[in-house]
């Protein structure tokens, strides 16, 4: 196994790889966080081959771009090779984690893979490594992508580097994703033996992905003594600056569990969408508020919070509920 490590700070980033037996592999080296600086760390990171761990050691919260940096490197590799193949798939992530798309480059890794080949060598390809995948085969949508392939000016050349370096990325992030759904699943298998399980998931906008990690963050919404509350700890609550004679309340206070952010904010956008039902109480909140001309931030705000009062007035009442029938 190849060790990669990098030491992160702000702007940039030293790192240096190892293989077994103490080898170097890669001298201690200066990385800017900048588009071209972080793609060159992962170029040279996939380079070492498919058996490599990095790891960073940072303060605060600087590895965080790196990270993604080298999580998300292979759509601008196949735009190197096959411009925009990501695009080209609608398919959802499958819930053993897989992506069409990802699954696609690892076998065609390049445009020139497509065609150079006759349209009906490519369908047959195509056909079989559905089937060996599991994945639906469209005769159209084959002969969409066989076009599609075409016509593009490719800044990496097809051969046997190229072909590691996509492959490579491909199965890394589709290990990744993977794992994530492997985990995923853990979460939604402990979070069902919850009492207020059930309540959570009949909350509209609340489905598998999101319930596990809204459950896990707020906890038991009784260790809040009351409705705003919980909004402070989710960090949409306004701020007040109050000395002596001054009162002053201004934005949001912005200061909560990420995971509980994002989770908020995925859900307002699912509302905006239309996603949800026309008759759902958050949505008609968040029409209701955008109908009086209030900007994007404030509205949104505003359903997020609507959302975390529903929340904490059912969970409580399925919590003291459930509590009821255990000593009776």
């Amino acid at each position: 196994m190849n060790a990669v490590g990098i030491d992160v700070s702000k702007g940039k980033s030293m790192m240096a790889a190892l293989r077994p037996m103490g080898e170097v592999a890669l001298r201690t080296k200066e990385y800017p966080h900048t588009e071209a600086g972080l793609e060159q760390m992962a170029l040279a990171i996939l380079a070492l081959g498919e058996d490599t761990w990095a790891v960073m050691e940072a303060t605060g919260r600087y590895h965080e771009p790196v990270a993604a940096a080298l999580t998300n490197n292979l759509i601008p590799l196949t735009d190197k090779v096959f411009p925009g193949v990501n695009e080209l798939f609608s398919s959802p992530e499958q819930a053993d984690g897989s992506v069409k798309w990802v699954d696609f480059v690892m076998t065609f890794w390049h445009c020139e893979c497509i065609n150079l080949a006759s349209e009906a060598a490519f369908t047959e390809r195509c056909r079989k490594w559905c089937k060996r995948k599991g994945y639906h085969f469209s005769p159209q949508k084959t002969a969409e992508l066989y076009m599609d392939s075409a016509g593009h000016i490719t800044t990496l050349p097809r051969n046997s580097n190229t072909r590691l370096l996509i492959t490579t990325t491909a199965k890394e992030l589709a290990s990744a994703k993977s794992t994530l759904a492997v985990l995923r699943a853990e979460m939604d298998r402990l979070a069902r033996q919850l009492p207020e399980y059930d309540t959570v998931r009949a909350i509209y906008g609340v489905g598998e992905k999101t319930a596990p990690p809204l459950i896990a963050e707020i906890g038991d919404v009784r260790r809040f003594p009351q409705r705003s509350s919980i909004s402070a700890f989710a960090g949409v609550d306004p701020t007040v600056d109050d000395s002596g004679k001054r009162l002053v309340r201004g934005g949001l206070a912005q200061i909560g569990a990420d995971d509980l952010v994002q989770g908020l904010a995925q859900m307002g956008r699912a509302a905006l969408g239309g996603w949800i039902t026309l008759g759902e109480p958050v949505y008609q909140f968040l029409n209701k508020k955008r109908s009086k001309g209030k900007p994007y931030f404030v509205y949104m705000t505003a359903a997020e919070n609507q959302f975390l009062r529903i929340y904490y007035a059912r969970v409580k009442e399925c919590l003291n509920a459930a509590d009821n029938q255990e000593t009776a």
